[in-house]
């Protein structure tokens, strides 16, 4: 979709999209996902449940400031709802956006942590 957000830009009279031109856009496609469905939501939308986010360090598709925001404020609701232990976000240093194998490995501890004799 880089194309829309391209066409968007120059009907602003911008050379690249910027942050503006990507919200309107998201806006005008899917009206209420930044606002309603957005990261921030979806994930304190979770509690109580277990949650697991990992993340490297050097994702250019998740950054860390954005993610950091979202947890934070899921942080604040499974504190509230005494589930505070149900969260977690661990950063992998120097991984981008890809799976390795202590990602893999940490993800099937925390399964068994929540899952085990289920």
């Amino acid at each position: 979709i880089p194309a829309v957000f391209a066409a968007a830009a120059a009907d602003r009279g911008l050379a690249e999209p910027d942050a503006p031109t990507f919200a309107a856009v998201l806006d005008a496609v899917v009206p209420g996902l930044r606002t309603a469905y957005d990261a921030p939501h979806s994930l304190a939308a979770a509690c109580p449940r277990p949650f697991l986010i990992i993340s490297g360090e050097g994702d250019g598709r998740c950054p860390l400031r954005g993610i950091e925001w979202a947890v934070r404020r899921a942080e604040r609701v499974y504190a509230e709802a005494g589930a505070a232990d149900r969260l977690a976000w661990s950063v992998h240093e120097g991984v981008g956006h890809e799976m390795t194998d202590a990602m893999d490995e940490e993800v099937l501890g925390w399964m068994g942590r929540w899952l085990k004799g289920r």
